[in-house]
């Protein structure tokens, strides 16, 4: 039998906005360490036991399919084969914070070809704080934590609530897995060449998910309904993309939304008349998208006392001419337009 591990405890400030809770770090003394992994006996049973385990605990926890697993081209088999085989030994534990989360955040990195990126990817390239969430620097796929990956940050329970990674050469698409992260807030990817929809997954966040950006993307085909259910998001910035389809009316939905950017894109039909309920909105842009009709009058209403010329205003509006113009369209409604 195995000697019980001694445990050692430090607490430093959380990471992302929660200064009042500390963040415990933990260590074992075991032969070796597993960040993430609480202490089981399933380092005793054999490795092919150990990866059937694995498999089961990641379809019954993920979105991930068993063809996907079988695949030897998914980004899902690369995930697998980079937790069984090439990282610290680890026991296939159902708590989503620290096996499962492991193997989500391993298919992030392979469905966006993370061996590409130009900073902090598996190759051993430079790994170089981009932002204060990557300071310390720290290679994705390396033994730290996944929390210390760059540009990830956790909770006080170890759960993933933000990954920002900006301008780092990102491509592929994004994967179902991204809501398998149960804490996730922020999801912030901008500047890159991703391409294929925003995932239907992004539903199951709907009730933690604040901050979206995916500007300057290669991001396609129509928007998922499940967007529309994410009452908490405040910010949804997804301008630069090609994506296509209507805008749809549920868009009212998202009732603490403040800052919209969907400009340069694919989008059709008008702009819904839908948001009598998002009253603190300060920020929408529609340009350069194929629109048509005019400025519905419930996001003119948005506007704050005084206008949108009082000088205390920040609230801006903008859209093609056509539809600012439009003789339907409230005088002074948009702030800015664009032919």
């Amino acid at each position: 039998m195995s000697p019980s591990p001694e445990m050692s405890m430090s607490y430093t400030n959380a990471p992302y906005g929660d200064t009042a809770s500390p963040s415990p770090e933990m260590s074992m003394d075991y032969s070796m360490s597993f960040p993430t992994m609480a202490p089981t006996n399933c380092l005793s049973i054999s490795p092919e036991e150990r990866n059937r385990r694995i498999r089961e605990a990641i379809l019954r926890n993920t979105e991930t399919t068993e063809a996907q697993l079988d695949d030897t081209t998914s980004p899902q088999y690369q995930a697998f084969t980079f937790v069984c085989y090439e990282d610290q030994p680890r026991c296939p534990d159902e708590e989503q914070c620290s096996f499962v989360q492991r193997y989500v955040m391993a298919v992030f990195y392979y469905s966006t070809l993370g061996d590409a990126w130009n900073n902090c990817n598996g190759l051993g390239g430079a790994c170089i704080p981009i932002n204060a969430n990557c300071d310390p620097a720290n290679a994705w796929l390396s033994e730290k934590n996944e929390c210390e990956w760059c540009g990830n940050r956790c909770n006080v329970d170890q759960c993933i609530t933000q990954i920002t990674l900006e301008d780092v050469n990102q491509s592929g698409s994004l994967p179902d897995e991204i809501g398998n992260l149960p804490f996730l807030e922020r999801l912030e990817l901008e500047k890159g060449t991703i391409t294929g929809p925003i995932p239907n997954s992004i539903g199951l966040v709907s009730n933690t998910l604040v901050f979206l950006d995916l500007d300057k993307q290669a991001l396609n085909g129509p928007l998922p309904d499940e967007l529309w259910g994410l009452s908490k998001l405040s910010t949804l910035d997804i301008n630069d993309n090609q994506f296509v389809g209507t805008i749809s009316e549920d868009i009212g939905n998202l009732e603490v939304l403040s800052f919209l950017q969907m400009h340069n894109n694919g989008f059709t039909g008008t702009i819904p008349d839908n948001w009598a309920g998002v009253s603190g909105l300060e920020n929408a842009q529609f340009e350069n998208n194929n629109l048509v009709g005019f400025m519905p009058a419930t996001l003119c209403d948005l506007r704050p006392p005084g206008g949108i010329l009082a000088a205390e205003s920040r609230f801006a509006l903008s859209a093609s001419c056509a539809i600012c113009d439009n003789e339907n369209t409230a005088p002074n409604c948009c702030t800015a337009c664009d032919n």
